[in-house]
């Protein structure tokens, strides 16, 4: 069997830089559907194909490289910095991240997962809870730059006014999504049967779950960044801190979740108290709360099953 051509592509709004590993080559063509489709005809045999995760602009060349029969690799922008870092390589352009990707993926392809595009209502809901989460980031700071300003008060109050209004039709779209596909629609409710998983964290949830095969609930954990990193060398066991790769507003919505099935859900209550008696802070104790809300949801998916407190409360 013929060892797949491995390209490596830095992509642009306007433009991809296009390197390939072995031989080495380089080109550079726009980033429009006619041009993509044209580059993929155009390679003989089906190829590995890596690039960074860039919001929007990655989407049409990972979509059209899947529909050609290629193996489309979308990496994390941060793990390629590392990379970068570790390699010593000290400019950095389009092209040399276009080989630095090529480079990547030759090496560590088979320890990747593949590219799998999501359906277009999936897809429709993962980007609108991408947005949601930048726009109350914005609402945050926002209200953070402008507290000690009396002067903009009224125009911070309409202004708030008005993103309550864009995330109500932002969640009104959320919810047409899910309710119009009755498994999708299920697979959320049974969610919401946890304690402290509700609308917004049981979306988020099921966007996750619904677009990636996880093989058990600890690759869900580090997929959400809710796994420790371990700090130690030799006889020195330094202190463990969140690895925090996966998406930030699912964290927070989390840690919230924890937060509230600590306070009022007996089974949650008495784990919170175990982890306190352990010698763990409140924070790290409702972080630990967190991930077992995490491993309860992924089981509920995978079994079909609502949540039963009584079958907790025996663990």
């Amino acid at each position: 069997m013929p060892v797949p051509q491995v390209f490596g592509v830095d992509v642009a709004r306007r433009e991809l830089a296009i390197a390939r590993h072995d031989p080495r080559s380089r080109q550079c063509i726009m980033n429009t559907e006619a041009a993509i489709s044209r580059w993929l005809g155009e390679l003989p045999e089906p190829a590995m194909i890596g690039m960074e995760s860039t919001g929007a602009y990655h989407q049409l060349l990972a979509s059209l490289a899947v529909a050609a029969g290629h193996q489309v690799y979308v990496l994390d922008p941060r793990r390629l910095k590392a990379y970068r870092n570790a390699l010593g390589v000290r400019a950095k352009t389009d092209r040399g991240d276009a080989e630095l990707i090529a480079h990547y993926l030759a090496r560590q392809g088979a320890s990747l997962h593949p590219f799998v595009p999501m359906s277009p209502a999936l897809e429709s809901l993962a980007r609108l809870m991408r947005r949601r989460s930048r726009i109350v980031v914005c609402r945050q700071r926002l209200a953070a730059t402008l507290k000690d300003c009396p002067e903009c008060s009224p125009q911070l109050r309409r202004i708030q006014l008005q993103i309550r209004r864009l995330l109500a039709q932002i969640d009104a779209r959320c919810e047409e999504i899910i309710v119009a596909d009755p498994t999708r629609k299920a697979r959320r409710e049974r969610l919401r049967t946890i304690p402290g998983i509700g609308p917004l964290t049981s979306s988020a949830l099921l966007t996750l779950l619904e677009r990636i095969p996880y093989e058990n609930s600890d690759a869900l954990i580090a997929a959400i960044g809710l796994d420790p990193r371990a700090n130690d060398s030799g006889d020195h066991r330094g202190r463990r801190k969140l690895t925090k790769r996966g998406p930030s507003e699912l964290r927070r919505l989390l840690y919230n979740g924890a937060l509230a099935a600590a306070r009022e859900s007996k089974p949650f209550q008495d784990a919170y108290r175990r982890y306190r008696t352990r010698g763990l802070n409140s924070t790290t104790a409702l972080i630990a709360v967190a991930r077992k809300l995490v491993r309860i949801a992924f089981a509920l998916d995978r079994s079909g099953e609502s949540f039963d407190p009584l079958r907790l409360a025996k663990v």
